[in-house]
């Protein structure tokens, strides 16, 4: 994605708010109006950046007519599974850091 020159700015700060809200797997389920606020941007012009991210392939859109969108995010960091027994912290700049993968047997 760093390396993909067809991306504007806005498209990395949308991907990256995606990126975000991902709790487990790589799926991210959050309103265009949301994220619009959360980037600073126009409604309209989240949209084109969702469908520039589509393009170029770096998510694709899963949902039933009528309903929020869901966002599938392609990257290979998102489709590792996580294993038990075993601790990972995650961390980002806006949250504190968290564990995930914490049950032990």
């Amino acid at each position: 994605m760093v390396g993909d020159a067809q991306l504007k700015l806005l498209d990395i700060r949308v991907y990256c708010m995606l990126a975000g809200s991902v709790r487990q797997g790589n799926t991210a389920r959050i309103g265009t109006r949301l994220l619009a606020v959360y980037v600073g941007a126009s409604r309209r012009l989240v949209v084109e950046s969702l469908q520039r991210l589509e393009r170029q392939g770096h998510l694709h859109k899963a949902a039933r007519h009528g309903q929020r969108q869901m966002y599938v995010l392609t990257s290979p960091v998102f489709g590792q599974k996580q294993r038990a027994g075993i601790e990972e912290v995650i961390s980002s700049p806006s949250r504190t850091p968290r564990l995930a993968s914490v049950r032990s047997d």
